[in-house]
């Protein structure tokens, strides 16, 4: 079972999302983040395999370096159209990173989320 934490600002999609990962046998949502500062603290007791998160969520790379601090054993999934390389290579520090547009497909979102969350991790 792949342990799925949602991080995004917009109630509307981190409900499309719960709804979507619903109707799955091995994605869980563990828990739900509006705000960088929740994201960290969710991240911290929950543990998540994978956190789906949003470029617009306010302080990120302070939110990346908390986790990168506490050596974060989870990988992180953009779940949006708009981060930057900046945000990319702050969020690589902290773990494995990979990006999947809003305007993707649900099988392709689920693909990503499977593919990045069983990846095993170096570190």
């Amino acid at each position: 079972m792949i342990k799925v934490l949602i991080a995004h600002p917009n109630e509307m999609i981190t409900a499309s999302l719960q709804m979507l990962l619903e109707t799955t046998h091995d994605l869980q949502v563990v828990g739900v983040a509006h705000d960088s500062v929740s994201m960290v603290m969710t991240a911290l007791r929950l543990r998540p395999n994978l956190i789906v998160l949003s470029a617009d969520l306010h302080n990120l790379p302070a939110a990346c370096d908390m986790l990168q601090l506490d050596r974060f054993a989870g990988k992180l999934l953009f779940f949006d159209d708009t981060p930057t390389q900046i945000q990319l290579h702050e969020a690589s520090q902290v773990a494995p990173v990979a990006y999947c547009s809003q305007a993707s497909q649900p099988g392709q979102l689920l693909m990503a989320m499977r593919t990045l969350g069983t990846v095993e991790q170096a570190r």
